[in-house]
């Protein structure tokens, strides 16, 4: 998003009011006269052989599960990349007084 706006001021993004921790990845295209490119860019991107070839340059996990046994063993095994199985992932809903003091700690960090 930082790179897209050094070239064009116009581009700009909004944090949620009720942002959720985590991690995501986000493809944002802007309006275009042929959003059919975008589709299609998309597609060619999750490619197993594309994605396996952008993970292990970028050595960021792939959602697309084909690309997997594409990848070098040293990074699948990787628990930063890709958390062990034990782990436990859960989903934190805030409301009341938590999420007011959440939001201020958030709001806090953002300004």
């Amino acid at each position: 998003m930082f790179q897209a706006r050094d070239q064009n001021q116009d581009v700009s993004y909004v944090i949620p009011r009720k942002a959720r921790c985590g991690s995501w990845t986000s493809w944002p295209f802007p309006r275009c006269p042929h959003p059919g490119n975008a589709a299609r860019f998309m597609n060619y991107v999750l490619h197993p052989k594309v994605q396996a070839r952008i993970s292990r340059y970028v050595s960021y996990g792939t959602p697309v599960s084909l690309a997997r046994p594409l990848l070098p063993s040293e990074q699948t095994s990787d628990p930063s990349i890709y958390q062990p199985a034990s782990t436990k992932l859960s989903i934190l809903t805030l409301t009341g007084p938590k999420l007011e003091k959440w939001q201020a700690a958030y709001d806090e960090i953002v300004k």
